[in-house]
């Protein structure tokens, strides 16, 4: 994949620079043509000829259309520029593994079953190694996904629209360089889910038809002057100029409220669209994918033309900043009261759908997140997802370690329900932990797995891996963990799970912490679920023998060679042996 992004840098590359030149040409040319719409007008002015009026007003019309199309550019521009800093980012990432994406610390929630032991968010996160989201609705998603809000979605499902997304490259990258150009922030998407929530009451018949009257009317006497000179008309002209205004005066209160804080909204809804678009115009064959494509709610006109819409209707409106333009659209034409008119109406007959619209975009920027790891990864597995409780993977690695570092290790529930491993400090167990919780998820979200193959029952994953003090709620380590088992246990008795523990206890004497792991062996072993627990008291794994076929001893061994201690970390049947502690102990002279 490194090749191909170094393809695709060096493509927009060449294209931002074809479109800078570009940029910089119509520029020169909007400068003469306003140089010579101003030239014309004097020469016009100082000695009236309609061969100048004419050339004037075709001097204005090029600088209008130039004006347009440098607009043009100048988004395409940015929208290069956009896709050129992506894959430059996907060629440190593969090479380096340092990742310029958001890492998602904002998701991380205080309490949860497994976020902070299976480090899902933060830097070199999970999430911060998959996201690819580049909007609000996009990394919220993400985070949904990971913490499980979607878990009781069809696993194959997603993992069809995966693999649909996998080789859509172009796609993918032209939905996340859309979305870096709406610059939202959790601020804006609030502003706009809250608005869409609001009162949408449009306005009376009695201000909609004195709205339409007072411009009518406006025009009738401006027209009159040219054909009659009386004297009243002018004074009449600038009354009804006046009303005009006064009528926006009545509506400002309901106008402001409608718009405040909106400053950014049309940009950012504008780009919205440009991303439906792109999900729109494709052809897909995944339900999933299909469904993105066809929201209820949104009649026979495309999500996209509704959001570009609201987009059209909120900039219109924030032209009631220019003093000037407030003055003379809503004098002769009571230019924003019919703007807000249209926009009320559209909330009232669209706003309902709008936060589900948003949802679908950011599923799609989801979705796309999980296919660009797995093209990074074509050497992954897909999981087979299994209808009964079982687990199997080989050659299981973490995906978030180097491949050149990763030792991966095969795993087979087949036989045994729950693991009792054993290793010395560093020899991997932990991490092996983690392995297995991170890929568990993985496999949940509809993503491949860090395996070569794997077989995965939908369990929901369970850990206590890393208990903290809580200053806050005047907790203790030691009850903080029992606490956690506590909720394990509850969720154990429940329905199928896979549990990750790691040396429970700690926070108590070696009597009272073996007596009380083995009790909560024997109740997990009672139980319908799956697991590993990690220790180093090696007298635990005598419960193997009481429980044949449901536990089993599986361990990290270290090995001493040359007078240093070396790991493999490779997984072994059996019970850790070797003691690393005397060894380092005595080899730095402690004992």
């Amino acid at each position: 994949m490194v090749n191909r992004y170094k393809t695709l840098f060096d493509k927009y590359t060449f294209e931002s620079r074809r479109l800078n030149r570009e940029f910089n040409m119509l520029a020169f040319a909007r400068l003469l043509s306003v140089a010579s719409f101003l030239i014309t007008t004097w020469f016009c002015i100082s000695q009236f000829s309609l061969m100048l009026l004419l050339f004037a007003s075709l001097s204005l019309i090029v600088f209008l259309f130039l004006m347009k199309k440098q607009d043009s550019i100048r988004y395409r521009l940015d929208l290069t520029k956009a896709l050129k800093e992506i894959n430059r980012n996907e060629m440190d990432f593969l090479k380096f593994g340092k990742s310029a994406f958001d890492n998602g610390s904002s998701f991380l929630p205080e309490k949860h079953p497994n976020a902070g032991d299976l480090d899902l968010f933060g830097e070199f996160s999970l999430y911060h190694h998959l996201n690819r989201a580049s909007t609000t609705m996009g990394n919220r998603r993400l985070a949904g996904k990971l913490l499980g809000d979607d878990s009781n979605t069809d696993i194959e499902a997603k993992q069809l629209a995966i693999k649909e997304l996998m080789p859509e490259t172009d796609l993918r990258q032209m939905i996340q360089a859309t979305g870096m150009l709406a610059k939202d922030s959790p601020e804006d998407f609030r502003r706009i889910v809250e608005w869409s929530s609001g009162a949408a009451s449009v306005l009376s018949l009695v201000v909609r038809t004195l709205s339409f009257a007072g411009p009518v009317v406006l025009a009738a006497l401006i027209f009159a002057s040219f054909i009659s000179g009386a004297w009243w008309i002018p004074y009449a002209a600038s009354l009804v100029f006046i009303f005009n205004l006064l009528m926006l005066g009545m509506q400002m209160k309901k106008l402001k409220n409608e718009i405040s804080g909106a400053d950014k909204v049309d940009t950012i809804l504008k780009n919205y669209s440009r991303i439906a678009v792109r999900i729109e115009e494709k052809s897909f064959q995944s339900p999933m994918l299909r469904n993105l494509q066809n929201v209820p709610g949104n009649g026979s006109v495309t999500i996209s033309h509704q959001l570009a819409k609201l987009s059209a209707l909120f900039r219109g409106l924030e032209s009631i900043s220019n003093v000037l333009a407030l003055f003379i659209l809503n004098g002769l034409m009571q230019y924003h009261v019919h703007a807000l008119h249209a926009l009320l109406k559209w909330k009232k007959d669209h706003a309902a759908s709008l936060p589900l619209w948003l949802d679908r975009i950011g599923e799609a920027e989801a979705l796309s997140s999980l296919a660009n790891f797995a093209a990074n990864n074509t050497d992954y597995a897909f999981p087979e997802m299994v209808a009964e409780p079982g687990f199997s993977f080989s050659n299981l690695g973490h995906p978030l370690i180097l491949h050149d570092k990763r030792i991966c290790n095969d795993v087979d529930f087949a036989d045994k329900r729950f693991v009792i491993l054993t290793g010395s400090n560093m020899s991997g167990k932990s991490t092996f932990l983690r392995t297995l919780g991170v890929n568990l998820i993985l496999a949940r979200t509809g993503a491949p797995v860090c395996a070569s193959h794997a077989r995965v029952f939908p369990a929901d994953v369970l850990t206590s891996i890393q208990q903290s003090d809580s200053l806050n709620e005047n907790e203790s380590y030691f009850f903080a963990e029992v606490k956690r088992l506590k909720a394990i246990m509850d969720a154990a008795s429940g329905k199928p799970v896979f549990i990750l523990l790691d040396e429970i206890l700690r926070g108590t004497n070696s009597d009272d912490k073996r007596n009380g792991t083995m009790e909560v062996i024997r109740k997990l072993a009672a139980m319908n679920c799956y697991g590993i627990i990690a220790t180093h008291d090696l007298e635990i794994c005598n419960m193997a023998l009481d429980y044949p076929g449901v536990l089993s001893n599986m361990c990290f061994e270290a090995e001493i060679r040359d007078n240093e201690l070396h790991f493999d970390y490779k997984l072994r049947g059996g019970v850790c042996r070797n003691k690393s502690a005397t060894f380092l102990m005595k080899k730095m002279g402690i004992i």
